[in-house]
């Protein structure tokens, strides 16, 4: 299953202009479209700076001038689309302007056109374009959210339509990581997804420690770069509870007055998988020792606090 050989990205703007590039880095040939000429000019120059970062940073298979060959620039979608597999959707996040986009998609859009069996990917961050596109494109029509810039953070998180086939699922998946990106997809769509939801919650405490005066923001930055940081690089956020130990945040949360205990979390604490000290907890750990893995831990966190420590990531602003 190869990736997809030709993808046309609507939008040209922050995100659009990243995501040619990055598509471009798997298909064999990238159609960049927006109305705005504009837009255009100044996506070029854009994306040649960003190919020259990552050619310098090793990062690049291929050198930026190979890459961008593969890339052209279009006012009109109708020079793309006839022969194109894979849609990315990156305009406006505007629920009208979505709606009218996906009313009005031609050629691979239309049923009984060339392009009638491409795929349609929206990289929408809080709208459910389910609800905005027309049923006739759901069985091809996917969520693909990013992060800024997506040329590099890998994250892509992925769901398709109720109506949308596995098989389809997975290609676009393999796809992605031939892009060098890393696909999460998700077993339903939930507006925000799963890393906004999770940065929301983060900045509705962050902005109440600073407005209560507990913290200013430089110190804030440096407690989470050197915490956070290396932990959450190490482990992510549910990994790191086994490492803790269930049982004790269990009671941690009941001590700072939670009000509903997550039903997961209890049912786990009961049967007695606790985390590495049990064998299993969110994770199942086989057969490995409690020093085995913690010695993997020990290692991967090290060599991440080495690499923040060489950047000067550790350091107060101003102090590097």
């Amino acid at each position: 299953m190869s990736p997809f050989k030709k993808v046309t990205v609507f939008g040209a703007g922050v995100m659009g202009h990243s995501l040619a590039l990055l598509h471009a880095q798997a298909a064999e040939a990238v159609c960049l479209v927006d109305t705005s000429p504009s837009a255009l000019q100044a996506a070029a120059p854009l994306m040649r700076n960003a190919l020259e970062t990552l050619d310098a940073a090793g990062e690049l298979k291929e050198s930026p001038a190979q890459i961008m060959e593969r890339i052209s620039f279009h006012e009109h979608a109708e020079d793309c689309l006839s022969d194109t597999e894979l849609v990315i959707e990156a305009i406006s996040e505007n629920p009208d302007i979505k709606r009218r986009f996906f009313a009005g998609l031609p050629s691979c859009a239309a049923e009984g056109t060339p392009g009638a069996s491409a795929l349609v990917a929206s990289n929408t961050s809080t709208l459910d374009i389910f609800a905005l596109a027309p049923e006739s494109l759901h069985p091809r029509l996917f969520a693909a959210h990013h992060f800024v810039p997506p040329h590099i953070i890998p994250l892509v998180e992925i769901i398709g339509s109720p109506a949308a086939g596995a098989g389809d699922l997975e290609r676009l998946q393999r796809h992605y990581r031939a892009a060098g990106a890393v696909p999460v997809p998700l077993k339903k769509f939930t507006p925000g997804f799963v890393v906004n939801r999770l940065q929301f919650a983060i900045h509705q405490e962050m902005f109440k420690l600073m407005e209560e005066g507990v913290v200013d923001a430089a110190e804030l930055d440096l407690a989470v770069k050197a915490s956070l940081g290396i932990r959450i690089a190490a482990l992510g956020i549910v990994k790191r509870l086994d490492f803790a130990g269930l049982d004790l945040v269990l009671g941690n949360m009941r001590r700072l007055g939670c009000e509903r205990l997550p039903a997961q979390l209890r049912t786990l604490v009961e049967e007695g998988h606790t985390g590495i000290k049990a064998g299993q907890g969110f994770y199942d750990y086989g057969q490995r020792t409690v020093e085995d893995i913690c010695r993997k831990r020990d290692d991967d966190m090290l060599r991440i606090r080495s690499v923040l420590r060489e950047l000067g990531l550790l350091d107060r602003e101003g102090e590097a």
